[in-house]
C-alpha cells in the first residue's frame, strides 16, 4: 500500500473487484509489450507498485498461465511466455473456425443497423499515406473482427476468441515497429466480407473469412523467424 496525503494507505488501483482489475492490468502490459517475452514478473515488486496484497496478483498470474501468456515455475519464478510459429498456426486455426462459425450464424439475420456499425468500423481501418499508424490500424482491424464475433450474442464464443486474440495482439505489436502500411489485401478483404454479409450470404462470407485469415497468418509467419 502507498501512503496518501492524509496519512492513510491507498492503492493505485480501485480495490472494487480488485482481482479483475489486476488481471486486466497485467494482461494489457503483456499485450503492449511493456512486459516483453521472457520478462520476469516479480510479485513483491507488483505488491509495492500497486498497493495490493499478493492474493489478487497470484490469482491474475494463474489465470494468465491458464491462457498460455505466462509460465510459472516454483524454482525459476514467473515469466512472460514467448509465442512461436506453432502457437501462431494453432491460434489462427481456431480463429478461422470461430470466425467462419460467426458469419454463418449472423449472415441470415444481420440487421441494417448492425451492418452500419460494421461499415463504420471498416471505414475506420482505411488509413492513407502519412496518416498510417500500424498500431492504430491494428486496433481498428481487431474491432472489425470482434464486432463480427459479438454479433453472434454468444458470450462463451466471444470469451474464447478474445483470449486467442491476446496472443496475436502481442505478435502484431512486435510488427508495429516496422510496418509502414497494412497488408495489401486487407481493405479489399474487409470490404468483400462486409458485402457478403449485406447480401446475407453465409457460404460466401465463410469462404472470404477463411481466405482472409489464411493470407494474414501466412504473412505473419514469413516475418516471425529470426526477429
Amino acid at each position: 500500500m502507498t501512503p496518501s496525503h492524509s496519512g492513510k494507505e491507498t492503492s493505485i488501483i480501485d480495490v472494487t473487484n480488485i482481482n479483475e482489475k489486476v488481471y486486466d492490468l497485467l494482461k494489457r502490459r503483456i499485450i503492449d509489450l511493456e512486459y516483453p517475452p521472457g520478462y520476469r514478473i516479480n510479485v513483491r515488486d507488483l505488491q509495492k507498485e500497486l498497493g495490493v496484497s499478493n492474493s489478487p496478483i497470484k490469482d491474475a498470474l494463474f489465470r494468465l498461465a491458464g491462457e498460455g501468456m505466462v509460465d510459472i515455475s516454483s524454482r525459476k519464478g514467473t515469466y512472460v511466455r514467448d509465442i512461436n510459429e506453432d502457437d501462431i498456426r494453432e491460434i489462427d486455426e481456431v480463429r478461422i473456425v470461430l470466425e467462419m462459425g460467426a458469419v454463418e450464424m449472423i449472415a441470415p439475420r444481420i440487421t441494417e443497423e448492425q451492418l452500419t456499425v460494421l461499415e463504420i468500423l471498416y471505414k475506420e481501418t482505411l488509413f492513407k499515406g502519412a496518416d498510417f499508424n500500424y498500431k492504430k490500424f491494428m486496433e481498428k482491424d481487431l474491432r472489425f473482427h470482434q464486432e463480427i464475433i459479438n454479433l453472434t450474442n454468444n458470450r462463451r464464443l466471444a470469451e474464447i476468441y478474445n483470449r486467442l486474440n491476446a496472443h496475436m495482439q502481442i505478435v502484431r505489436f512486435q510488427s508495429a515497429r516496422r510496418r509502414k502500411a497494412p497488408l495489401p489485401w486487407t481493405n479489399k478483404d474487409h470490404r468483400s466480407i462486409l458485402k457478403a454479409l449485406k447480401e446475407r450470404d453465409p457460404e460466401k462470407a465463410k469462404r472470404l473469412i477463411k481466405e482472409h485469415r489464411v493470407k494474414a497468418r501466412d504473412a505473419f509467419l514469413r516475418k516471425v523467424p529470426n526477429e
